[in-house]
């Protein structure tokens, strides 16, 4: 057994400490000739710092241990305000609020001694609930924090009841402000881009109006005769056929020519026109 100088404790105990098959302990002193013994001096240095580290107050080492670990709330705030980056280049009309979720207690990630990288996990939305990896690069970790980013924007709504099948008017329509968050199905924010088309299903007042809700008028309808056009360049030429489908601007639908009787495949390109060829 090979024990160190003594200390003393605030109550007055003398004691020693000793190194016991490369294990640190420490006995209480009865005579002053306990502590005789010579002691290594790389061994003395040590024992010395155990000593100091026993004796250090509480506070002392609460704040080096601080030191030594990267603050939960800088890493919240890293996340945060590179969500928030995020959303305004999207929505940059949008009143943003954004809020990192609570960190387990137990993290502890050691203090980087470099800035703090962030980026959006793979598949994360840029609104709504997110997640973004916070990574140092010295040392080495990276962290996923959950964010919350809410975006408040004017969007257009039904100015009052619609049904289903009606065809979107101006007047039918007006702006409110929604959560972007809130609204998984899409939005419009112009009144222009819904104008002329059609409900696909019933509308209360302040609902809000969703590309799923709506589609393009029919210019052709089933059954109607239509002007069948063919050709291309200067060259021309027309007939009249049945409409065997019916038809939006743009949709591929069959014709029965009248004269023929040929069925052929053509384009809608306006109000009971369909375009064969190229």
């Amino acid at each position: 057994m090979e024990s160190s100088p003594a200390g003393e404790t605030e109550a007055g105990t003398r004691f020693a400490f000793y190194a016991n098959n490369g294990k640190f302990e420490y006995i209480k002193l009865m005579h002053d000739d306990l502590l005789t013994a010579a002691v290594d001096s790389r061994i003395k240095r040590a024992l010395m710092a155990a000593c100091l580290l026993v004796l250090l107050p509480q506070p002392m080492l609460t704040a080096q241990a601080a030191r030594s670990i990267e603050s939960p709330e800088a890493l919240r705030q890293a996340a945060v305000d590179y969500a928030l980056g995020q959303a305004k280049r999207r929505l940059p009309e949008a009143r943003l609020s954004a809020k990192a979720a609570p960190l387990d207690s137990r993290l502890r990630m050691t203090a980087c001694k470099t800035p703090l990288k962030t980026q959006s996990a793979a598949g994360a939305a840029r609104v709504g609930n997110t997640v973004v990896a916070v990574q140092c690069m010295s040392p080495r970790w990276k962290l996923y924090v959950p964010v919350r980013v809410d975006a408040y924007i004017e969007v257009v709504v039904a100015a009052r009841p619609l049904l289903r099948g009606t065809h979107v008017a101006g007047g039918q329509l007006t702006h409110a402000e929604r959560n972007a968050a809130s609204l998984p199905y899409g939005y419009f924010t112009q009144a222009s881009e819904v104008v002329g088309q059609v409900l696909t299903r019933n509308l209360a007042p302040g609902a809000v109006l969703t590309p799923q809700g709506l589609r393009p008028p029919m210019l052709v309808k089933r059954g109607q005769i239509v002007s069948v056009t063919a050709g291309s360049g200067g060259l021309s030429v027309s007939t009249h056929g049945e409409a065997l489908q019916n038809g939006a601007r743009g949709a591929l639908i069959r014709v029965r020519n009248l004269q023929s009787n040929r069925i052929v495949q053509g384009r809608v390109t306006s109000v009971g026109t369909v375009h064969v060829g190229g």
